[in-house]
């Protein structure tokens, strides 16, 4: 197998999935979107701005989210962290793209199979994150969302509950829908439907799929 084979395999699998696309395209055209304007992404920046403000958390943490759900026999129980990247608004103002860098760490709980198939599992993940909101739909109190992301996670077993993996190593994408409310937005409430998979580095690749419900709130706002 020629190396162009050994990466253009797994790379045509996640190019066959619309979140994983759209996402990858988003993160190749990041640099060249700052490389065209140095401005690009620094709309909210304050060059006299202290280097963590006062709405932010400890090491500049702009939010907390929680997660629960389940998928396929398994239950997720999930902490994730957020730092935002960039700040985007289209050009006739349509829409906001966020972007954020979330590393997560998570809990698959499963049922203990007879032949030793491990109950538990733990997922650490880094994923960026691109969150839609359109800019004529809501008010200051309440204002829904699209969020979509790839990330890169590890798994510290092969094995949970009637699932197998062939590989520690594992792609993850998602898409969400919901809401920011309260005060200032601070909080968050949303559905997102999660896949992990290996994209075919190595067979077998079964992949498991979640459905999760995530409430969080932004640092220095509630």
């Amino acid at each position: 197998m020629t190396t162009r084979t050994l990466f253009a395999s797994p790379l045509s699998r996640l190019m066959r999935k619309p979140t994983l696309a759209l996402t990858f395209l988003l993160l190749l055209l990041s640099p060249l979107l700052v490389a065209a304007d140095p401005t690009f992404g620094l709309d909210r920046f304050d060059p006299n701005a202290p280097l963590i403000s006062e709405e932010q958390g400890p090491i500049g943490l702009d939010r907390v989210d929680f997660i629960l759900g389940n998928g396929e026999g398994s239950d997720n129980y999930r902490l994730a962290l957020q730092w935002d990247w960039f700040t985007y608004t289209t050009p006739k103002g349509g829409w906001t793209i966020d972007a954020s860098l979330s590393p997560n760490y998570s809990v698959f709980n499963g049922a203990e199979r007879e032949n030793g198939t491990h109950a538990r599992l733990r997922d650490i993940g880094l994923t960026p994150i691109f969150t839609f909101i359109p800019e004529r739909v809501g008010n200051r109190h309440l204002s829904p969302f699209v969020e979509m992301g790839i990330g890169l996670h590890y798994l510290t077993e092969k094995n949970v509950g009637y699932k197998s993996f062939s590989t520690n190593f594992q792609f993850g994408d998602h898409i969400g829908v919901g809401a920011y409310f309260g005060k200032h937005q601070a909080y968050k409430l949303a559905y997102v439907f999660q896949h992990l998979s290996n994209a075919g580095i190595e067979a077998p690749n079964p992949g498991i799929n979640f459905h999760l419900v995530t409430f969080g709130f932004r640092m220095g706002r509630r």
